[in-house]
């Protein structure tokens, strides 16, 4: 008898078992979804701040189909991304290119990268940071039932921040241009806090010290990074900036006390 209540509990947990199997089994479209690495699950994060002369630049968002591929004589596939414009604070023409209709995925593959274009002409971005809001959009060829994992974010900015090794080569005084200036003249994007480096570093320093001291000599010798410095309107003052990014410019104004020029940073003080 025990033998016999055993086999009929068996039986009832394999029936059951076989009817929660039969529940999860998958059907309908196969599903598109963001495939974010690493501890940034859902985000992108890039500054232009250590490309200063940089106007335009790619992000790729990466996407991935969870279900089936189709093989190599099947159709390619399309997707929706959109951009959602009432939550980000990043704008479009002005931040970043507008997204396309919709993006393809080749057939015979599961994975693509959704090219972003990013601008970086907008000064402000010096300041403050803006965010782009995405999302995938279900269609014919997919649905987005992994809600989790359809909706993504972009963070531009162009904001440099004092380093640790800033005040030991440079000295109390910092800027955000003057920073700028030592990523341009050196291309460099830090130096070492080590004193015996103290030689090569202060070479360093003495070229962003020249470049301010003489910024037309320096255009002059390195045509070839594209910088360009021209008279700020009908004023005696000047302008500098990056052919690449030209709504960036950086005033170089004479100081009339004591007829010298200066470059002005973004406190409008004299960098120094």
């Amino acid at each position: 008898m025990k033998k016999i209540l055993l086999i009929i509990l068996i039986a009832t947990v394999v029936a059951a078992g076989c009817q929660k199997a039969e529940e999860l089994k998958y059907s309908g479209k196969d599903n598109i979804m963001l495939d974010f690495q690493g501890s940034s699950r859902d985000s992108i994060i890039h500054t232009f701040a250590y490309t200063p002369g940089k106007g335009i630049d790619t992000v790729y968002i990466p996407v991935r189909i969870s279900g089936s591929r189709t093989d190599s004589s099947g159709a390619d596939r399309k997707f929706i991304l959109r951009a959602e414009k009432d939550s980000s604070t990043a704008k479009e023409n002005l931040h970043f290119k507008p997204l396309e209709p919709y993006y393809t995925i080749k057939k015979g593959t599961g994975f693509t990268q959704v090219p972003i274009i990013i601008y970086s002409k907008d000064p402000e971005l010096t300041n403050k940071s803006v965010t782009l809001h995405f999302r995938l959009y279900g269609n014919e060829d997919f649905d987005v039932k992994l809600t989790k994992l359809v909706y993504g974010k972009l963070v531009l900015s162009n904001k440099l921040e004092r380093p640790n090794w800033w005040g030991m080569w440079f000295g109390a005084y910092y800027s955000r241009i003057k920073h700028e200036f030592f990523l341009i003249v050196t291309g460099l994007t830090e130096l070492s806090t080590d004193g015996l480096d103290a030689p090569k570093n202060l070479y360093f320093e003495s070229l962003v010290r020249d470049f301010m001291a003489d910024p037309f000599k320096w255009v002059n010798k390195n045509p070839s990074k594209g910088y360009v410095i021209e008279k700020d309107g009908a004023t005696e003052n000047y302008v500098f900036y990056s052919s690449a990014n030209p709504e960036k410019k950086i005033p170089y104004r004479k100081n009339l006390q004591t007829g010298l020029y200066y470059f002005i940073d973004e406190e409008g003080n004299e960098v120094k």
